[in-house]
């Protein structure tokens, strides 16, 4: 920090000046973060995971490039617009995506400082263009502008000017976004019905390719206006300006240009007036007055689990009232049924073919047990997540934390139950039900895969713990927890299915379930070892869990 403070006591430093001063003490704080012992698991993650985003971003950009020649040369210009969507769609919904991997800042902490509203505007653009899913889009138009360059050089410096203001929208667009949902996402209401509306859309494009295969021919003629309306948005402007260009009509290429830089401007002067409310100091606050309790209220005995001792079952209670109460992790209840849909409503036709468990339907269950366990694994890899403050209260409290994390491995294990409960049901009514040595093979399987994810995930919950953040759309995992994580699923999912899909295939069903028994018989005595040691490592990482999970 000393060498962020060079400027004289009595200067007036200027705009660069002061985006300059942050930058460098930005700098610095993640030259300290990285200093810290507590984040090597970080910096080992995006070692292995930075690199196949790196590849893909290279790839999108490669494959920009090349589409963008082949338009031009082909005389489709037209086709360039469908690319700018693309990038427009990834800049807006790929910070979602990478989440987990951007550096949060949150900007109120900058107002302490004599900070100028020109740079704290500054601030906010330059931040947003470190933004990975920034990033990647601009590496993305580059590929295009290279295409178009390619191809037909006279075209070039148009397109690099409609291109510039197209990424300059987009910019805006995203800051007044992220600045809008930050607010909203301030309220537990307001968290909850974003996150939930985010998951069923997200989850709506299943429904799109049942309809799509059952009624495409009907509803073609409304997706082409649909699709047609899209030329009054940026990148339709966008890709329209330069196809306007390639055929010599130049007025035409000056008119959505013209539109184009209208929606910049307007872009900027409501994330100008978004900021400007921050700037001032806006606070927004779920906190409401305590209220007090009524005199002669009666206190309602907890819950009592048989073979259980009285804290475990109230830690339980706790778990599950905590998750009756959250939204979004009920929706992930109906992710896995969501995603079989489409084997509900067979299109039928040549078309039925495509369908990989049409000459297998014995294999509908366990791919749905499968991806069930992938759904709701991460649960288990950081179990104290929504714990927060109350850690500490774990940590004091006369019980030991073997027996909290043991009533946290009941409440994953519930979980996992009820969801093979509803697939079962669905999977019985719609399609047909699992055979009896299906159903056990599976159940073999499936209690193979929770306890390994039990033990590996008591152990990284107490290293590399991480608090859940009410206000962003997921929480952020450590970056060894999401390597180990990958790890584990790559060798349950692809090892587990090799055999079971073997032994399917030589019509050995059993031999799978004796395997998976045996392993699952092993597993379960490996578990009750790591998890007497659990209490022994809770008091070693005691500090580790305060920092972690008490952090403002």
């Amino acid at each position: 920090m000393a060498g962020v403070a060079t400027a004289p006591a009595q200067a007036v430093l200027g705009v660069r000046e002061q985006v300059a001063l942050i930058a460098e003490l930005r700098w610095q704080l993640f030259r300290n973060a990285l200093r810290a012992g507590k984040n090597w698991q970080d910096i080992l993650g995006y070692i292995v995971l930075l690199p196949t985003l790196a590849l893909m971003t290279l790839g999108g950009a490669v494959s920009m490039g090349v589409a963008t020649y082949f338009l031009l040369n082909r005389n489709q210009p037209e086709g360039i617009g469908l690319l700018l969507l693309a990038i427009f769609l990834a800049w807006q919904l790929l910070p979602i995506l990478f989440g987990a991997f951007a550096v949060e800042l949150d900007f109120r902490t900058l107002l302490v400082f004599p900070l100028r509203f020109p740079t704290f505007f500054w601030v906010s653009l330059i931040y947003g263009l470190l933004d990975p899913a920034a990033a990647t889009s601009l590496l993305w138009l580059a590929g295009l502008t290279t295409g178009i360059a390619l191809a037909r050089p006279e075209l070039l410096p148009w397109a690099a000017v409609v291109l510039l203001v197209f990424a300059a929208a987009n910019l805006f667009l995203n800051r007044l976004i992220h600045s809008w949902l930050e607010r909203l996402l301030a309220r537990r209401r307001g968290r909850e019905l974003l996150i939930t509306v985010f998951i069923l859309s997200i989850l709506a494009l299943q429904l799109f390719g049942i309809v799509g295969e059952r009624w495409g021919s009907r509803a073609k003629p409304y997706l082409q206006k649909a699709a047609g309306m899209t030329v009054v948005l940026p990148p339709g402007l966008a890709g329209r300006s330069v196809a306007e260009a390639a055929r010599s009509n130049l007025l035409g290429a000056v008119a959505d240009a013209a539109l184009l830089a209208g929606y910049g401007g307007l872009f900027g002067w409501l994330l100008r007036r978004r900021l400007i409310h921050k700037y001032r100091g806006e606070e927004v606050s779920e906190s409401r007055r305590p209220e007090a309790v009524a005199a002669g209220a009666r206190v309602r005995p907890g819950w009592v689990l048989p073979g259980f001792s009285g804290s475990v079952a109230a830690i339980y209670e706790k778990e599950v009232r905590y998750f009756l109460r959250n939204g979004p992790m009920l929706i992930t209840l109906i992710i896995p049924v969501l995603i079989f849909l489409p084997l509900v409503f067979p299109t039928g036709g040549s078309r039925s073919g495509s369908n990989p468990f049409a000459r297998a339907p014995d294999l509908v269950f366990p791919a749905a047990v499968a991806y069930m366990v992938m759904v709701l694994s991460h649960l288990a890899y950081n179990s104290l997540a929504f714990e927060g403050y109350g850690v500490q209260f774990l940590l004091a409290a006369p019980v030991r934390f073997r027996d909290v994390m043991l009533a946290k491995n009941l409440f994953y294990t519930t979980l996992i139950g009820l969801e093979l409960l509803i697939v079962w049901l669905f999977i019985g009514l719609f399609l047909k039900p699992p055979g009896l040595l299906v159903l056990a093979t599976t159940l073999a399987a499936l209690a193979l895969a929770v306890l390994v994810n039990l033990t590996v995930g008591n152990v990284l919950s107490l290293q590399f713990p991480r608090r859940f953040d009410f206000g962003k759309f997921r929480q952020r995992q450590s970056g060894l927890t999401v390597v180990v994580l990958l790890g584990v699923m790559l060798v349950l999912v692809v090892g587990g299915g090799f055999v079971f899909v073997l032994a399917w295939r030589w019509h050995k069903l059993w031999l799978a379930g004796v395997i998976f028994l045996a392993l699952a018989g092993a597993a379960l005595v490996l578990y009750l070892i790591m998890l007497d040691r659990t209490s022994r490592l809770a008091e070693a990482r005691r500090d580790v869990l305060l920092g972690e999970l008490c952090r403002p």
